[in-house]
């Protein structure tokens, strides 16, 4: 097991960057990744290994949604937690629910406005506590 170096690590920022990075990729297949999280919004991880986790993420999402759709990625910050998620149309993401349940439904609405709430849908969560 590696050693974790927790930092503070501003989301917005690390998926803009690897949006970036896969930029040919999605030009490729005519995606597109659209960034909806706050620029205020951080957590406290490994900013590498969080950076592979996403990375890992988005890379899936290219090669598994419907071809010219676009992928969104959006954070909320919660009382006890932050919850990422990614949202993107095709075959089903892997998905990892809060413990905090009642909270996450509290917030759905406000990943329906940016993910919507379609069937077509598919997403993932990430939660972290504060």
């Amino acid at each position: 097991c590696f050693p974790l170096h927790k930092t503070k690590v501003d989301l917005f920022y690390m998926i803009a960057q690897i949006s970036d990075e896969l930029y040919p990729q999605l030009n490729a297949c005519g995606k597109i990744i659209e960034n909806h999280v706050d620029e205020d919004i951080s957590v406290y991880g490994d900013s590498d290994k969080l950076a592979r986790v996403f990375n890992n993420i988005l890379k899936n999402a290219i090669s598994y949604s419907a071809e010219n759709s676009v992928i969104k990625v959006s954070a909320i910050e919660l009382s006890a937690w932050t919850v990422i998620r990614f949202c993107t149309t095709g075959r089903d993401l892997v998905l990892t629910e809060s413990e905090d349940l009642e909270g996450q439904i509290l917030e759905e609405s406000r990943f329906q406005s940016i993910c919507g709430s379609g069937s077509s849908e598919r997403y993932m969560h990430f939660c972290f506590y504060k």
